[in-house]
């Protein structure tokens, strides 16, 4: 059951992507379901068919950032109804260089903009291939 806030946060979202927009920060007090809401928004834009139509190359590429990996790993199990026997789709970011070749990114923010031996960041290379975002 969802709360009307949250229906909502899903309806705006889910309508900003059918609008154009490529990105989308979805902003929630702590502890109102951002993770559940996320969830919620990537499987109606799946369903719906929305996303293959949009993008047929890879048609399911989304971050979520936490400042927290409690709140990474929360995200993260929260998207276990997308995978299956054969299908992994979701990646933990923990650090270099990321798996970008996965439709589902988590991730916290200190290890997004975190140097690597070469002084690149996730965040510099993952910018070229993530088209949609999310926010903890």
């Amino acid at each position: 059951m969802l709360f009307y806030f949250q229906e909502v946060a899903i309806h705006e979202v889910v309508k900003g992507h059918v609008q154009g927009r490529n990105r989308v920060l979805l902003t929630i007090a702590t502890g109102t379901g951002k993770s559940f809401v996320d969830f919620q928004e990537v499987w109606k834009l799946i369903k719906s068919g929305w996303l293959q139509r949009h993008h047929p190359e890879h048609p399911a590429r989304a971050p979520f950032l936490a400042d927290r990996v409690v709140l990474r790993d929360q995200a993260y199990n929260s998207f276990t109804p997308l995978t299956d026997d054969t299908n992994e789709p979701r990646f933990k970011i923990e650090g270099h260089p990321p798996n970008l070749t996965q439709d589902f990114y988590f991730g916290i923010y200190q290890t997004l903009w975190s140097p690597d031996e070469g002084g690149d960041s996730v965040s510099s290379r993952s910018s070229r291939g993530i088209s949609s975002t999310s926010s903890s």
